[in-house]
């Protein structure tokens, strides 16, 4: 699998819940996640090291965010800029 058709396959999963494949077929053990912010103002702030820190912040997005999607902007490009949509929970 290319890296285009890897980033589709992510895509793929994640928009359709299925974070078991995504985990275990799309991402590495060794991945680093960032999300932006300033840590311990927002609950995913920071930089998170290796598949298991990636998988517990993504288990906090269902309680902070209802109806949560990524849509990518350009799905003919392997890296994204995405336009999420939610409804906050808080």
């Amino acid at each position: 699998m290319n890296a285009k058709d890897t980033v589709s396959k992510g895509y793929d999963c994640f928009s359709k819940g299925d974070m078991e494949t995504f985990f275990n077929e799309v991402i590495h053990d060794d991945c680093v996640w960032t999300h932006p912010g300033v840590p311990g103002k927002h609950p995913l702030s920071g930089v998170h090291n290796g598949k298991q820190a990636m998988m517990e912040g993504f288990s906090k997005i269902p309680a902070m965010w209802e109806n949560f999607q990524v849509t990518p902007v350009d799905p003919a490009k392997v890296l994204q800029r995405c336009d999420p949509t939610m409804t906050p929970s808080f």
